[in-house]
């Protein structure tokens, strides 16, 4: 997996999750270029890690059961307000079933 530097810095440049033509492509490059100088060389590195297969290394840790887990970063450019909104309900319905009130 890449890290999320590399992440960003592919969303960043490439926008890969946004249809742009072509034309509106190279106007974001150009002011991405403009904000931060060294993100073509950054995305390009990044790219090249996942054309070649070198993926950072995942580093595990053991439980005290014996399992082993791995937390991975999955950058994504834009919010999940869905995602967002269920974490806020359960967090709410957990207060509610443990008899805490929110604070104003």
């Amino acid at each position: 997996m890449l890290s999320a530097n590399d992440q960003w810095a592919i969303h960043n440049f490439y926008e890969p999750t946004l249809e742009l033509t072509d034309d509106e492509l190279r106007q974001h490059r150009k002011h991405a270029v403009e904000i931060d100088p060294s993100l073509p060389q950054r995305a390009g590195r990044a790219y090249a890690k996942i054309k070649h297969g070198n993926w950072d290394k995942v580093n595990y840790s053991i439980t005290p059961d014996g399992r082993a887990i791995a937390i991975r970063v999955l950058a994504r450019p834009h919010p999940d307000y869905k995602m967002l909104a269920k974490i806020i309900f359960d967090i709410a319905k957990r207060d509610v079933a443990a008899g805490r009130k929110s604070k104003p």
